[in-house]
This record gives C-alpha cells, sequence and structure tokens, in this order.
C-alpha cells in the first residue's frame, strides 16, 4: 500500500473524528506513521470498549481488544519511556485490569501499550502497589468531591501545585499559640 495513500486516508478520518484539529497535528501524524513503519500492527476485534467496575466506582473506554488472543492494549500519543511504562499508564492499566476483572469472564493478567510516536508496544502486569495506588486515589478523588482538602504528602511538590496559596494558608502553626492568654 502507498505510505502517502494510508496518511491521506488516515488524516481524513481524523478530522471526521476530530473537526477542529488543526492542520500543525499533520506533521505529528507523519512522525508516529514513520515510527511505527516497520512495528508490526497488533489487529484488534473491537475498539474503545466500555468498562467500568462497581465496587471501585469507576469506568473508561478501553482503546483495543482482541477477541482472537484476548488480548487488551492501551493507545498512547506519547514516546515511550527507556524501560516499561510511564507512571500514570501503571495506574491507568491498573484501573483498567481492576474494571476488566468485573466486566469480563476471564482472568486478565496484563494488557498493552502501545506507544504510538515512538513505535513501541510494551506488556506491563500492573503489581499490587499500581493497584493499590488506584484505589488510594479514587478515595482521594471522593474526598474531594465532598470538598474535603486533601493531605499534605511526605514530600509535596509544592513547587508545582495549583492550591499553593490555600495550602500555605493551613501550614502548621507554632506551639507558642497555645500558651497565649
Amino acid at each position: 500500500m502507498d505510505p502517502d495513500a494510508n496518511e491521506e486516508e488516515l488524516w481524513e478520518n481524523i478530522c471526521i473524528i476530530h473537526p477542529d484539529i488543526s492542520d500543525e497535528n499533520r506533521s505529528f501524524l507523519k512522525e508516529c506513521l514513520k515510527a511505527t513503519r516497520n512495528v508490526p500492527i497488533r489487529p484488534w476485534t473491537e475498539t474503545d470498549i466500555l468498562v467500568r467496575s462497581d465496587r471501585a466506582g469507576i469506568h473508561g473506554l478501553l482503546d483495543k481488544y482482541n477477541a482472537t488472543t484476548g488480548e487488551y492494549t492501551l493507545t498512547r500519543c506519547t514516546n515511550a519511556p527507556r524501560i516499561g511504562c510511564w507512571p500514570d499508564d501503571a495506574l491507568r492499566a491498573a484501573a483498567f485490569l481492576i474494571c476488566l476483572e468485573e466486566t469480563c469472564t476471564t482472568k486478565v493478567d496484563g494488557i498493552y501499550i502501545e506507544y504510538i510516536p515512538s513505535g513501541i508496544v510494551r506488556y506491563f502486569k500492573p503489581t499490587p502497589k499500581d493497584r493499590r495506588m488506584v484505589l488510594q486515589l479514587i478515595h482521594k478523588v471522593r474526598d474531594i468531591d465532598k470538598g474535603i482538602f486533601p493531605e499534605k504528602p511526605l514530600n509535596p511538590p509544592c513547587f508545582r501545585c495549583s492550591f499553593l496559596e490555600r495550602c500555605q494558608q493551613n501550614k502548621p502553626r507554632r506551639l507558642s499559640f497555645l500558651f497565649k492568654k
């Protein structure tokens, strides 16, 4: 197949899906196509599969499923890290597997992550730590929804936190305020 014709067809499809997309993104498409040119295409039978976990109270759309092999795939538009997967992708994969455990009848141990701009596909099997972090995040989000301000972590990233001003107001006070009369 002519790669330029394939690119043109893909760009037309992208424009239908995202009518407001900027033409500047076309160069990103070219880079991705070049990166994936020698990567075997991972087949799929379904896309955008709705999965949910009523126990955890989460749901989402999983990118790809191959019914023949029973494999699930997350597609990312970011470059791959040198090894493994990005921490956010580890959490995303763990959350999807929590949902898949309730959605599917078969056990799913891991998930493939496609890093399109790098042309790399990696298999990731979440650890119990990844699952625990997902549950902690779910609880934090629920608290925030209730209006509860999250506790400051042990090593807070204050320099990039959008709540810095609010947090400064809740800074620990000197103990001397207890002894004032």
